[in-house]
């Protein structure tokens, strides 16, 4: 299921490099402008009836129903605030071309409205290939259609076409690829509030997290700098929404069968961590030490501002990565408050340190404010785990420092090198010849750490023990084929 999330949120980061080349900073500030208020009215109506299908073992048709039917209203609300707010949003950033932009866009959510509660089948009965199937074509139809207008328009309405494209693809599949066809209903929603209140409060500190910094650059700065800001954090937060995010998506309803068993819900999610402090870690870091070469190879020349940017907040993005498994254990624990909380105590750091980073440091303050805040929270986010699972402070440290240690020594490394501004590093090749070098320090790094350390259990025995078996499978077959 990982294999399969990756391939279909490549397809995303794909598409982000080929219209950066297509577009400009100030076309992707405009869209996250009006894509910012499209979340913030979706996640006002977001109660996360899907995960609450998903921790309740006896769902039954009714919840369905009313999961659909509830979504149905909410979706029509907040199509019909966009069309409301639109003038006034425009009046907000000083941008005139958001009166047409926004109502456009109110379309998706309308229709997204509509998408078959069925699928939440998939997730629930670990159908993975049917839900890679309906993330994948939905991405697919984005692109599809974006990168095409893109070239032919070379304006910000090929994003909003993608976007647009992308729910309309979503309902098609989503009754082509399950038999479920769900009624209009509200008899269950007293079973699924109760669960979802905490969901909908989540999600709007995830909105205020995730997408605050936009009302606030695009107010303070305008459209060219948010677009730099954005394409930044995005490309840095690549290891949290491309590995890490189908890691927990696919763990979780794996979570709520061990929820009864704390002991086997603990190793589950030390498990976890370990991959996570494994790959996540070494993909941000890397990330956050190559960003020179990175922007000028794959952006160009008119991303460069967003070098500071993406350098900063990959460190912001390897500590989210640490963090982010324990929001699917709340929830199969049935206590998604407990990531209420740690949310309230993030944002109400975070607004303020953006506003005052962005009035002494520009876009790097801006990006410093994730760094600090992220940092607050986590000894926060660890100690409820800990109490939850039963779990020791040593538990916790012992599947990350030897990942740490290995980022220490690879950034340090490549910092050095790319400092040195050497001519062999310029191009395509320059960037693969850092690359390389990376993964060839962390992982020598790791490995003679681990082996010093005893070869203790974790996610470098794992990998050791698959990588012998492969060797050992393929020395037999090659023994048999001579």
């Amino acid at each position: 299921m990982v294999l399969f999330k990756l391939t279909e949120r490549s397809l995303g980061f794909i598409s982000t490099l080929i219209l950066a080349r297509l577009l400009v900073p100030a076309d992707f500030g405009l869209v996250a402008m009006a894509t910012a208020l499209m979340a913030m009215m979706e996640l006002l109506t977001a109660f996360g009836f899907d995960w609450a299908l998903i921790q309740r073992a006896d769902a039954e048709r009714r919840h369905f129903d009313t999961a659909w039917t509830m979504n149905l209203l909410c979706g029509m609300f907040t199509a019909v605030a966009m069309v409301l707010l639109a003038v006034p949003v425009s009046h907000f950033y000083s941008e005139p071309r958001l009166t047409s932009v926004v109502p456009v866009l109110a379309i998706g959510p309308l229709v997204q409205a509509f998408e078959n509660i069925g699928t939440v089948y998939f997730r629930k009965n670990l159908a993975f290939q049917r839900e890679f199937l309906f993330q994948v074509g939905k991405k697919l139809a984005m692109f599809a259609i974006t990168i095409p207008l893109a070239w032919w328009l070379h304006s910000y309405w090929a994003l909003v076409a993608g976007i647009v494209t992308g729910k309309v693809m979503a309902v098609i599949l989503s009754y082509r690829l399950h038999p479920y066809r769900p009624r209009l209903s509200l008899a269950a929603w007293a079973d699924l509030i109760g669960f979802s209140k905490w969901l909908l409060i989540n999600n709007l500190l995830l909105f205020l997290r995730e997408r605050g910094a936009d009302f606030i650059i695009g107010r303070l700065a305008g459209a060219r700098a948010l677009g730099i800001f954005t394409m930044g954090a995005e490309i840095a937060n690549l290891p949290t929404t491309q590995l890490v995010a189908p890691i927990n998506r696919a763990v979780y309803p794996g979570y709520t069968r061990m929820a009864e068993h704390s002991g086997a819900l603990r190793s589950g999610f030390l498990g976890v961590v370990a991959m996570i402090a494994l790959l996540g870690t070494a993909a941000g870091t890397g990330i956050a030490a190559v960003a020179p070469l990175l922007v000028k190879v794959l952006l160009g020349e008119r991303w460069v501002d967003s070098v500071p940017v993406m350098q900063i907040v990959a460190f912001a993005g390897v500590l989210t990565a640490l963090q982010t498994n324990s929001y699917s254990v709340f929830l199969a624990l049935g206590r998604p408050d407990l990531q209420t909380r740690i949310q309230c105590i993030y944002v109400a750091l975070l607004i303020p340190l953006i506003i005052l980073g962005m009035r002494s440091r520009g876009l790097e303050g801006a990006a410093a404010a994730f760094v600090l805040a992220t940092a607050a929270v986590l000894p926060l986010n660890f100690g409820l785990l800990m109490r939850r699972l039963e779990m020791k402070l040593s538990d916790v440290l012992s599947p990350m420092w030897r990942p740490l240690l290995a980022c220490v020594m690879m950034y340090f490394v490549l910092r050095h090198l790319i400092s040195r501004e050497d001519p062999t590093l310029h191009g395509l090749s320059g960037l693969l010849a850092a690359v390389g070098l990376g993964m060839f320090v962390y992982g020598a790094t790791i490995t003679l750490v681990w082996l010093l350390a005893g070869r203790p259990d974790g996610a470098e025995r794992m990998i050791a023990t698959r990588v012998s078996e492969f060797v050992r499978a393929r020395t037999r077959h090659g023994a048999g084929a001579g």
